[in-house]
């Protein structure tokens, strides 16, 4: 089985690098839970996992917030999802921030060491997560940084469709998005089948975090979550039904969100 999907891959956009082309007419976006997203960035970002020690010597040794942020080898601040998330608290608003994304932006490397080792654990856990440090690129490169450039390439060619597909539906989105293309209805069940039994053994309370870890982390990822909502409103393949269900799957994990986007707070 050849999914019709596949045969019309054309650019694509991952942080830094872009080759979507002026051809390009269709824009698919790959949509997950914030706070899914978030734990699974720790996790696989971790300087003691093994894809990420193996630049350890390399291009990594001259970022030096992964290696503040991670404990490992009695270094470093946090060792587990759950222990960034109990410690991300806002600086409050009595104290200014100690740096902004344009900030990290535009910073040379001295100026960043400045901004990590000046910064505590708490500080920097909560400038990680609001994706203003760089700390080991997708907390950077957040649904914001892809919405403004999803934005950006609909205004240059407005005929532009722009579907997406969602983590935690693959199959299902998948399916639609090959009928699309004029593929068979039950590809992605196929193509997903191991991903799929995968889930199903997976228990359903299980939650890697603690109540207090899901509060700060819904409150940090508050803007990612409102981008979220809208990302999901504006892609065409989702009907309101499927919206609402991915909705309701963050409000699972952060009883005070709204299925409407809203306004969230500074701290």
């Amino acid at each position: 089985m050849t999914a019709k999907l596949l045969k019309h891959h054309g650019g694509f956009l991952h942080m830094h690098y872009m080759s979507c082309q002026p051809k390009d007419r269709v824009l698919l976006l790959s949509l997950r839970n914030p706070i899914e997203r978030f734990i699974s960035w720790f996790n696989y970002e971790h300087v003691s996992n093994p894809p990420i020690i193996r630049y350890i010597n390399g291009a990594q040794r001259r970022r030096p917030c992964p290696f503040k942020v991670f404990r490992w080898q009695g270094k470093g601040c946090f060792k587990t999802p759950n222990e960034f998330a109990e410690n991300c608290t806002s600086p409050g608003p009595s104290m200014q921030p100690l740096f902004t994304r344009q900030d990290w932006i535009s910073a040379n490397l001295t100026t960043i060491n400045h901004y990590v080792n000046s910064s505590s654990c708490q500080q920097l856990a909560w400038m990680v997560a609001r994706g203003h440090a760089e700390c080991a690129a997708h907390n950077f490169f957040h649904f914001g940084f892809y919405s403004r450039q999803v934005d950006m390439l609909v205004k240059k060619r407005p005929d532009r469709r722009v579907l997406g597909m969602r983590t935690e539906f693959l199959a299902e989105d998948w399916n639609e998005i090959e009928r699309y293309f004029g593929g068979g209805t039950q590809s992605g069940s196929a193509l997903f089948k191991t991903i799929l039994n995968a889930s199903t053994k997976k228990n359903s309370t299980d939650r890697p975090l603690s109540d207090l870890g899901y509060e700060n982390l819904c409150r940090a990822l508050c803007p990612e979550i409102q981008v979220y909502k809208r990302l999901l409103h504006q892609v065409e393949n989702l009907n309101a039904s499927q919206v609402r269900d991915s909705i309701v799957q963050v409000m699972s994990y952060c009883p005070q969100e709204t299925e409407a986007i809203r306004k969230c707070p500074n701290h």
